[in-house]
């Protein structure tokens, strides 16, 4: 959980210095998504619920509001995320694009309609800012989780461990 925290903290140091200078359109990818749900991936229902929590707290200390949604939500991204991992999806970029997709779908509308995103018109705020936001996650959460992907494998309940360096010896 540490290493959760850890990627957090720094995903927030990035996308307040960084990587708001590549929004394309007013859109950037929720790549905290993409952590609590590659998070759950790897810790299962239980660390996904707990992992999400810790990414929400990092939202919520980074953002300028303090409603307290971003722990919950995020918390709950990741206890979904981990027993849909766990008992139904099989892991392919064609999955994993989609299940982030939908749940960047399902997380933006939430945040939109706390905020009272929908006054010109659901149609209007789902062809700009949703679906194109949930696209975008669907996209890049495989793509910026692949190097931090690698470093929650040893950590799977049923993967082997590894010793790196170290050839197999016949």
């Amino acid at each position: 959980m540490i290493l959760v925290a850890v990627l957090a903290v720094v995903l927030a140091v990035l996308k307040t210095t960084l990587l708001e200078s590549f929004r394309f359109g007013g859109i950037l990818p929720d790549l905290f998504l993409a952590l609590a749900v590659y998070s759950s991936l790897y810790l299962g229902p239980r660390g996904g619920l707990i992992a999400g929590g810790i990414v929400g707290t990092v939202v919520e200390l980074a953002s300028a509001e303090r409603s307290g949604i971003y722990p919950a939500l995020y918390g709950l991204v990741g206890w979904v995320a981990g027993l849909a991992w766990e008992r139904t999806m099989r892991r392919s970029a064609a999955t994993e694009f989609l299940f982030l997709g939908a749940l960047g779908f399902v997380v933006d509308s939430i945040l939109l309609a706390r905020d009272g995103g929908f006054a010109h018109g659901l149609p209007v705020a789902l062809l700009t800012l949703i679906l194109p936001s949930a696209i975008a996650t669907g996209i890049a959460g495989p793509l910026a989780s692949s190097i931090p992907g690698r470093l929650f494998l040893p950590l799977h309940v049923g993967s082997p461990s590894r010793v790196r360096g170290q050839r197999r010896s016949a």
